[in-house]
Formats: C-alpha cells, structure tokens, sequence
C-alpha cells in the first residue's frame, strides 16, 4: 500500500472529477486512494464541511466552494483580465473562436474560450478542457502563432488557438 498524507489525499479525490467522470462513488474513493471505507469517509467528511464536495443521492459531485473558486478566477485572474477584450475584438472582427489556453506540464487546458457576437459556437469547446500536448493529430490539426494584437497578454506558458469544427464534430485546432 502506498501511504500518503491526509492532505494528499484530499486532493487525490478532488483530481478524481474529469468530463467523463463528474460523480464519485464512496467506491470509487475507496479504490482511489487504496484505504478502507471509514477512511474514505473521513475525508468525504472533510471535503462536505469545506464545501468542496456536496453529496447527490449515493454519490459526490463537486460542491459549491468549487463553483465560488471558478468565479474568482473568471472575474480576477490576471491574464483573462488583460486579455479578454483584446479576444473579443479580434474574434468579432475576424468572425473566429479564439481560445486562450495555458500549458501545465504536457497537459493544455482551455482558460477562456471567446466566440464571435454575430453566430452560435459550433464548437462545444469549453473552459477546462484538457488537450495532451503530445497526443494532437497533426494531419488533422494545426497550432497558430500567437496573435500580433495579444502581445504582452501571456507568458511563456500560455498559447493562443483558433478552432474549427472537423469531420466528426470535433473541435480541431486551425490554421
């Protein structure tokens, strides 16, 4: 068995949460973390108090602290904030979705997705999605250069994509 520290653990449930996977088990935990099943609800127990789960019929989904954590950020964080308004002109202007995306590790998540004024997004493309960086088909996608108007809104870990609708419905990246 691998050990851990309690606060590890805590957030090894919390990094259980994905698209496909929104509710949690006391099982599922359980098998997660490798601990008995009052262990498990410990932690659950923890999580509920801090609002980071809420628990929905047998199962736990993320809680309201989550959701007031997302607001922060949306509203406060520092690159959406410099660079929003610059995204919106260019995607209006242009007729285009423009995703801003940050690079953790070999992971690309989408941190602020803005689409043009004049039509419905096709594109079911949202904020938090998860790209591996390495697994992109390159026959079928292909990554921009950072727009010249979004100079100085990043860092060296943050990327500016251009989306299209492929084949399959899917969001590919465009040229």
């Amino acid at each position: 068995k691998t050990h851990m520290a309690a606060d590890s653990k805590l957030l090894t449930i919390l990094e259980l949460f994905a698209h496909d996977n929104s509710t949690l088990s006391i099982d599922d935990i359980v098998q997660a973390l490798d601990c008995s099943v009052p262990q498990a609800y410990r932690y659950v127990k923890t999580l509920l108090e801090f609002d980071y789960l809420a628990k929905f019929n047998a199962h736990y989904i993320l809680g309201p602290k989550i959701v007031q954590l997302d607001a922060i950020i949306r509203f406060h964080d520092p690159l959406i904030q410099l660079c929003s308004r610059n995204l919106e002109l260019i995607s209006n202007e242009y007729d285009i979705d423009l995703v801003l995306m940050s690079q953790v590790g070999k992971k690309i998540i989408s941190v602020y997705h803005q689409k043009p004024a004049n039509h419905d997004n096709p594109i079911g493309f949202g904020r938090g999605t998860l790209i591996d960086a390495y697994g992109v088909e390159h026959d079928k996608a292909e990554i921009t250069a950072p727009v010249d108007e979004l100079k100085g809104c990043g860092n060296p870990g943050t990327h500016f994509f251009q989306w299209q609708a492929g084949t399959d419905g899917q969001p590919q990246l465009r040229a």
